[in-house]
């Protein structure tokens, strides 16, 4: 496939010791028109020594074994070629098996870039590290790029301790002047105070309305008269403050006298 008069071939260098016993089968010219890192005018092509009991050709190039070149007999490929097969093959001992070792040169089936990768940060000391790198620029990069949501805090609802709720309770009654709510919780209060330590003689008054209580109040005990009349006005009607005030003045009575009562 070369219209030239010479074949062009690659050419080899020793990179460590040269072998002993070496034999050359063939010596690549540097043209006058070409160029290369070697200073040398020819560099060996083909060659061959003895490795352990066997023997190795080391090639330069493929293109020794081609069939368009070996037919070419005045390049004289043909019998170097030739002599390096008899070279391996050692005439004093037949030997049946020839190894063609074309990894080197690109040939064959090789692992997948990507097998390597995984094969070096998997079994490497180094690749541990730079894989733990890897990991650790991929967070790093997480955390500090843009977010499709920006972060929401989360909320909290605090709770008002008892005496926190009571006192805005009490604040948002007296901005609209819920006296009559007002006296109803503080009644409920009384009353839950006075069954909680009343015995079963009470029993028959807890499911009763706040008026029946009052009105039970003002027919057990007399001297409670008064006081009840006071909180049944406040549950019916609006108060100003001085009465409000003497509402729970009336409720703060009627605990008192009660708990002395029944205890």
């Amino acid at each position: 496939m070369w219209d030239i008069p010479n074949p062009v071939l690659y050419q080899f260098d020793w990179v460590g010791a040269r072998p002993a016993q070496v034999v050359m089968f063939a010596l690549a010219d540097l043209g006058p028109q070409r160029s290369d890192s070697s200073r040398k005018r020819s560099s060996p092509a083909a060659a061959g020594f003895p490795l352990g009991r066997g023997r190795v050709v080391v090639v330069s190039d493929a293109d020794f074994f081609r069939n368009d070149v070996l037919r070419v007999c005045r390049w004289g490929v043909d019998v170097a070629t030739v002599r390096m097969l008899e070279y391996v093959s050692d005439g004093s001992t037949r030997r049946e098996r020839l190894v063609f070792d074309e990894y080197h040169q690109g040939y064959g089936a090789h692992p997948g870039t990507l097998r390597a990768i995984v094969t070096y940060l998997s079994r490497a000391p180094s690749g541990h590290v730079l894989a733990q790198g890897l990991a650790a620029g991929l967070v790093l990069l997480l955390a500090l790029g843009p977010r499709a949501l920006a972060p929401r805090d989360e909320a909290r609802v605090e709770r008002r301790s008892p005496l926190e709720h009571v006192s805005a309770l009490a604040h948002a009654y007296a901005r609209v002047a819920a006296t009559r709510t007002a006296s109803r919780h503080l009644l409920r209060g009384v009353r839950r105070r006075v069954e909680r330590t009343a015995q079963a003689a009470t029993s028959s008054h807890r499911a009763e309305s706040d008026e029946h209580f009052l009105e039970a109040i003002a027919r057990d005990t007399p001297a409670l008269a008064p006081d009840s009349a006071i909180v049944r006005r406040a549950l019916s009607q609006p108060l100003a403050p001085r009465a409000f005030e003497a509402a729970g003045a009336a409720l703060r009575r009627i605990e008192s006298s009660l708990l002395s009562l029944r205890r």
